[in-house]
């Protein structure tokens, strides 16, 4: 929790957690969030297709 907390709040720095895990933690988050823009994106594009026929 406290390193989703450090991810939502960048300015907050928390000295018990080692810097390699908040950076290990935002590195997976914004794979997370790349891969769920990219899936997003090709299902808007399949909806664009299904309509346009």
């Amino acid at each position: 929790m406290l390193i989703l907390n450090s991810i939502l709040n960048p300015t907050r720095t928390y000295t018990n957690i080692p810097r390699q895990t908040i950076t290990d933690a935002h590195r997976f988050y914004r794979k997370l969030t790349r891969g769920y823009l990219y899936l997003d994106g090709i299902s808007s594009m399949i909806k664009n297709k299904d309509s346009s026929f």
